[in-house]
């Protein structure tokens, strides 16, 4: 990887057609340090010289395809955001990704540029989560300490919600599923954060679950900080009388 001391915000963008990645690089290129491969293999090359935070194939690419690829990424940076590109919405390169990968975005192409636009920066806010809380140390600090009960609410909504997804249905299970839990999370955080709870919301509607589950992820991290802290000034004023 790269070691110079500032990493501008880095996008890797894989497609064996020219002209995509062209017009990919011209629409971004003003705000974030575009590179662009037209095979797998010059992409997994620009992986191992270059910290990327968003990588972006095409899943229909010779030799090897856009999911294939995207897994010999993830051991080269495994923090980063992924998407495949495909012309058609099938389940099956929903499946596929699913059993090689894990999670990922599957954007229709060719793409729109507002919705691109607006998938890059919530990538970009969750890699920078990520970054600043990994997944490690979130997990170590649940193991060491309990987690409030509102905390604990707010995860196991989360789990839940997972075993639900159903993107051809994600307006119905909002309806069904998710508005109301939301509600009830408002009184139980302590300190409503009505924004995000609204951003969360509308991650739903649309059926981006990811970023839903990082925008609570957010009002739990913040939940917690305010409960340690009134925590820690009731201690304080305990043995100050």
């Amino acid at each position: 990887m790269g070691d110079d001391s500032f990493i501008e915000p880095t996008i890797l963008y894989v497609d064996d057609q020219p002209s995509h990645l062209a017009l990919f690089k011209k629409a971004f290129q003003a705000d974030y340090l575009v590179l662009t491969a037209s095979s797998a293999e010059e992409g997994l090359k620009i992986l191992n010289e270059h910290d990327i935070f968003l990588i972006i194939a095409d899943h229909h690419m010779p030799q090897m395809g856009g999911i294939d690829f995207l897994k010999k990424a993830q051991g080269l940076s495994p923090q980063a955001i992924q998407a495949v590109l495909s012309a058609y919405s099938s389940d099956e390169i929903v499946r596929e990704a699913a059993q090689k990968i894990g999670s990922v975005q599957h954007m229709m192409k060719p793409w729109k540029l507002d919705r691109m636009r607006e998938f890059i920066l919530e990538a970009q806010k969750k890699y920078e989560f990520d970054t600043l809380f990994p997944k490690t140390e979130r997990t170590d600090r649940t193991e060491i300490s309990p987690l409030s009960p509102s905390s604990q609410k707010i995860l196991k909504f989360t789990e839940e919600l997972e075993s639900k997804v159903d993107t051809r249905g994600a307006r119905r299970i909002f309806l069904n599923h998710v508005e109301p839990r939301l509600r009830d999370f408002i009184p139980v955080i302590q300190r409503p954060f009505p924004d995000l709870l609204r951003q969360a919301r509308e991650a739903a509607i649309q059926g981006n679950y990811e970023s839903m589950d990082y925008l609570l992820a957010i009002c739990f991290h913040l939940e917690e900080s305010i409960s340690s802290s009134e925590e820690d000034n009731r201690t304080s004023e305990k043995s100050t009388h």
